[in-house]
Protein backbone atom coordinates (compact mmCIF):
# COMPACT_ATOMS: atom_id res chain seq x y z
CA UNK A 1 0.00 0.00 0.00
CA UNK A 2 1.21 3.27 -0.95
CA UNK A 3 1.62 6.22 1.71
CA UNK A 4 0.99 9.31 1.26
CA UNK A 5 2.83 12.75 1.69
CA UNK A 6 1.39 13.34 4.69
CA UNK A 7 1.94 9.95 6.24
CA UNK A 8 5.56 9.98 5.61
CA UNK A 9 5.53 13.94 6.51
CA UNK A 10 4.41 13.01 10.14
CA UNK A 11 6.15 9.94 10.49
CA UNK A 12 9.60 12.05 9.61
CA UNK A 13 8.77 14.31 12.28
CA UNK A 14 8.30 11.80 14.64
CA UNK A 15 11.38 9.80 13.64
CA UNK A 16 13.43 13.32 14.10
CA UNK A 17 11.85 13.67 17.37
CA UNK A 18 12.79 10.51 18.66
CA UNK A 19 16.70 10.60 17.45
CA UNK A 20 18.92 11.78 19.92
CA UNK A 21 21.30 13.02 17.62
CA UNK A 22 18.37 15.43 15.75
CA UNK A 23 16.29 15.90 18.54
CA UNK A 24 16.12 19.76 19.33
CA UNK A 25 16.73 21.11 15.92
CA UNK A 26 14.06 23.19 14.99
CA UNK A 27 13.81 21.55 11.03
CA UNK A 28 11.21 21.91 8.15
CA UNK A 29 9.74 19.02 6.89
CA UNK A 30 7.95 19.53 3.57
CA UNK A 31 7.25 15.87 1.35
CA UNK A 32 6.24 15.80 -2.25
CA UNK A 33 5.64 12.69 -4.50
CA UNK A 34 7.51 10.32 -1.76
CA UNK A 35 11.03 12.73 -1.54
CA UNK A 36 11.26 14.45 1.78
CA UNK A 37 12.68 18.08 1.54
CA UNK A 38 14.45 19.26 5.22
CA UNK A 39 14.99 22.53 5.73
CA UNK A 40 16.27 24.43 8.61
CA UNK A 41 20.25 25.32 10.55
CA UNK A 42 21.87 23.52 12.78
CA UNK A 43 25.09 23.20 15.03
CA UNK A 44 27.07 20.49 13.25
CA UNK A 45 27.61 18.53 9.98
CA UNK A 46 27.04 15.64 11.56
CA UNK A 47 23.47 16.53 12.58
CA UNK A 48 22.48 17.74 8.82
CA UNK A 49 24.00 13.87 8.19
CA UNK A 50 21.70 12.31 11.06
CA UNK A 51 18.63 13.90 9.75
CA UNK A 52 18.81 12.83 6.19
CA UNK A 53 19.69 9.38 7.40
CA UNK A 54 16.81 9.22 10.20
CA UNK A 55 14.23 10.41 7.22
CA UNK A 56 15.48 8.28 4.65
CA UNK A 57 14.78 5.22 6.65
CA UNK A 58 10.72 6.30 6.72
CA UNK A 59 9.16 4.04 5.32
CA UNK A 60 7.44 5.54 1.75
CA UNK A 61 10.40 8.09 2.08
CA UNK A 62 11.87 7.56 -2.22
CA UNK A 63 14.61 10.56 -1.99
CA UNK A 64 15.86 13.24 0.44
CA UNK A 65 16.49 16.84 -0.38
CA UNK A 66 18.92 17.97 2.49
CA UNK A 67 18.31 21.74 2.06
CA UNK A 68 19.75 21.76 5.73
CA UNK A 69 22.53 24.52 6.91
CA UNK A 70 25.01 24.08 9.47
CA UNK A 71 26.61 27.24 11.32
CA UNK A 72 29.84 27.63 12.50
CA UNK A 73 30.70 28.04 15.85
CA UNK A 74 31.07 31.63 16.80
Amino acid sequence: MKRTDGQIRTDVIQALEDDPRVAGSELGVHVSGGVVTLAGTVDSWAVKMAAQDTARRVPGCTGVRNWIVFRMGD
